[in-house]
């Protein structure tokens, strides 16, 4: 990675989610901000995934057992803001009617 893309990184994702106590809130930063700020050029939203979910697991945290609905949330995150996400997080409940079938 460029020193470009790390800045864009730090600057874009990591500072703003660092900014939250709550894990929760943490994952719905990094999960939202990677998507949104297309940091790379191709696997935003798997990267995206890939880092939250690990970030979870290591705050002890399971993320949702559901993965096809991991992959619609994932691929929609953008329809949400990032309470919703940390809801999610937490309770595993989300308003899947925002979200396409397949």
């Amino acid at each position: 990675m460029t020193a470009a893309p790390k800045r864009t990184l730090r600057r874009e994702v990591l500072e703003p989610a660092a900014k939250h106590d709550d894990p929760y809130r943490r994952a719905a930063t990094l999960l939202w901000k990677i998507e949104s700020t297309h940091v790379f050029e191709d696997a935003n939203k798997r990267t995206a995934w890939a880092v939250t979910e690990n970030y979870l697991r290591e705050n002890g945290i399971e993320p949702s057992p559901d993965d096809e609905l991991v992959e619609r949330v994932v691929r929609r995150a953008g329809l949400f803001d990032v309470a919703e996400l940390a809801a999610w997080f937490e309770t595993g409940e989300i308003d899947e009617s925002r979200l396409p079938e397949h």
